[in-house]
């Protein structure tokens, strides 16, 4: 049995600690931009783990696979979070 507050801290930590579309470049934000295509204009798009959420204000609609093609993309798009982070 899955607990509900689990969930709920869970969507928590991605809503906030997700990357964000404004913290990308490149090919990554290419691809949050044509996720935003799909999307209503005021979703909440965020990149977590290997995963895409998609919510509608702070619910959660839908998540979706991180193509392969962009992990290394993320990867490099945390990196530079965490050193700006460290300045």
């Amino acid at each position: 049995m899955i607990l509900t507050h689990t969930i709920d801290r869970s969507v928590r930590r991605v809503l906030h600690m997700g990357l964000a579309p404004e913290e990308s470049t490149g090919k990554l934000r290419g691809y949050f931009e044509h996720l935003r295509r799909f999307e209503r204009a005021d979703s909440v798009i965020r990149i977590y783990g290997n995963h895409v959420y998609v919510f509608d204000g702070d619910v959660l609609v839908t998540v979706l696979g991180l193509p392969d093609e962009y992990r290394g993309c993320l990867q490099d798009a945390m990196t530079q979070r965490v050193c700006a982070a460290g300045a």
